[in-house]
């Protein structure tokens, strides 16, 4: 289920405005907005690769690639009283990542009422509660956002693996490496969220989203663009799924601090995959998503934060059971055990972050993610053939790594220049006393450039 149609939200601001004006109800209308220009330069240690993606018609990072990313956001409220009630769009246009060189029109939107004594309520696609509450190290990040920033658009390679020769599969998605989980996330699903009124330093939140694609960072094993993958009769992503969060802040202490936790449940959509003759199809079962964040933040001393994380997926998203049909009866067998399915309980990932603010013009930030995962990679179809990677031979997990130095330079109150410099690299224990690793894909991106808000 998508989030609320921009076209709905503008004849809502205008009736509202209409009503407003009439009603002489104290309103407002204004606009934001930011251009980034910028420059990228990729660098990869894995030269066997030389940038080779599934998708050959991927442009090859191998020189700088300029990108221009404006956006522009409308906010409209009402304010009576206590009450304050109001809608909002925002739209991206991102050149940064596009494989084709063209550009992509993001759109988050929400509507929302806020009471000084009961809270926040929102409806739309926008991040739940997380735009109030977050507590991660990417919070900390100059420039585009460190391990949760712009530089990830850029990697094309990801962790290849080749079931066969002369064919690669990027199995990256068995990796966790995005600080996001499913209902905590940046989708552009339909969310239904509520942010209490701070009380003693307490805020309670709450977020449900119906429907979702996203495939989260361990879920999806299934790999979307896998050469001749067909037909998908359901999704990758989840139903009703939920997630509660409460912070403690704390200003008025020698040390101001904050701690975050959150908790979140959805229930998985079951997959079904055919061949291009439809007489053979794979139904896999996943685990249900259930994980557990817990965050820190602290402002040692005024010009240094720092901030810690971690969040607990034990076998979420991981595959339950696999089953194919017989091609005869039509009946379903189990081949669950073909495919060492279960074996995903210590699926985790851990930030680091610091930030420091050297005067008014320059900041400066370190963030650091390291996650573990199911060694389950992907699905993939080969020829006219179609079936499930088996787990590899050697227990081992699947890791990843991202390592990120930032820095902001405001030449003004609107205007700044940063530079950015993100290592990110997956990798796979070949044994589980992890005494040797194999490096899947290990890239280096520069990032510089220019934003001006207005």
């Amino acid at each position: 289920m998508k989030g609320i149609s921009p076209i709905f939200l503008f004849l809502l601001i205008g009736a509202s405005q209409a009503y407003a004006s009439d009603s002489k109800i104290p309103s407002s209308l204004k606009f934001e907005g930011e251009i980034d220009v910028g420059s990228c330069f990729l660098t990869n240690e894995e030269k066997k690769f030389d940038y080779i993606n599934l998708d050959e018609t991927s442009k090859k990072l191998n020189n700088f690639v300029p990108y221009v990313k404006p956006s522009l956001k409308a906010i409209y409220n009402v304010s009576e009283d206590d009450v304050e009630y109001g809608a909002f769009i925002k739209l991206d246009i991102d050149t940064a990542g596009n494989k084709n060189s063209t550009s992509s029109i993001k759109n988050k939107n929400g509507i929302y009422f806020k009471s000084k004594s009961l809270g926040k309520i929102m409806a739309g696609n926008a991040a739940g509660f997380k735009d109030d509450l977050k507590l991660d190290a990417s919070q900390l990040a100059c420039a585009t956002g460190g391990i949760d920033g712009d530089a990830f658009d850029f990697i094309r390679n990801k962790a290849l693996f080749s079931p066969v020769p002369e064919h690669k599969v990027d199995i990256s998605s068995a990796f966790l490496g995005d600080v996001s989980t499913v209902v905590y996330s940046n989708s552009k699903s339909l969310k239904l969220s509520y942010v209490s009124q701070a009380y003693n330093g307490i805020t309670a939140a709450l977020t449900y989203i119906p429907d979702t694609d996203i495939k989260g960072n361990i879920s999806s094993q299934v790999a979307e663009d896998s050469v001749n993958l067909v037909n998908y009769s359901t999704g990758s992503g989840y139903t009703n799924g939920i997630a509660a969060g409460v912070r403690f802040k704390k200003d008025d202490t020698a040390i101001p601090f904050s701690i975050l936790l959150t908790a979140e449940y959805a229930a998985p959509k079951e997959l079904m995959l055919l061949d291009k003759q439809q007489a053979n199809a794979f139904f896999v079962e996943r685990n249900s998503n259930l994980a557990f964040s817990l965050g820190a933040l602290a402002e040692v001393y005024d010009p240094l934060t720092l901030c810690a994380s971690f969040t607990y997926l034990g076998n979420s998203g991981t595959i339950k059971k696999v089953e194919s049909r017989d091609g005869a009866t039509g009946a379903r067998v189990d081949k669950t055990n073909e495919y060492d399915a279960g074996d995903g309980n210590s699926n985790y990932f851990w930030t680091l972050g610091a930030k420091f603010k050297y005067n008014d013009h320059v900041s400066l930030s370190a963030t650091y993610m390291n996650s573990s995962a199911s060694g389950i990679p992907t699905t993939y179809s080969y020829g006219d053939k179609i079936g499930l990677l088996k787990k590899e031979e050697n227990p081992g997990k699947n890791k990843f790594r991202s390592i990120a130095l930032g820095v902001d330079y405001n030449i003004t109150e609107n205007t700044s220049l940063y530079l950015e410099g993100v290592s990110i690299s997956y990798y796979k224990d070949k044994d589980d006393d992890k005494r040797d690793s194999v490096n899947l894909s290990k890239s280096i991106v520069l990032l510089a450039g220019l934003k001006f808000k207005f």
